[in-house]
């Protein structure tokens, strides 16, 4: 028998972090993530230090047009994209998200 196919959460950030390609993963298992955590890690930035590594999505390391072309190829009437910062490099987690927002937004329309 084979085992269902189990869908979870993707961080995206971490992911990247981690040296895994995000878009990548949205191509191999593009039912698999109902959920898509977009998580912007600066880049050259060490995580889990005593300092902030934390950035305004668009910013760091993660590759926001090629993730984005492959989530408007998604079915996505079951799925969330989600913001998320553990700290900020520049100090203002708030400025950090809004920024997020109007990147996202503005490469999901051009897209």
């Amino acid at each position: 028998d084979s085992l269902p196919e189990q869908r979870f959460e993707l961080d995206l950030g971490w992911a990247e972090y981690a040296g895994r390609s995000g878009v990548e993963l949205l191509r191999e298992y593009p039912a698999r993530f109902p959920l898509l955590h977009f998580k912007e890690i600066a880049k050259g930035a060490e995580a889990w230090t005593d300092r902030p590594f934390c950035t305004a999505p668009g910013r760091g390391i993660l590759p926001l047009r090629g993730l984005l072309t492959e989530v408007k190829k998604m079915p996505l009437e079951d799925r969330a994209l989600i913001i998320d910062q553990d700290n900020s490099v520049d100090g203002d987690i708030v400025a950090d998200y809004a920024e997020g927002v109007r990147t996202i937004s503005a490469l999901l329309e051009e897209l």
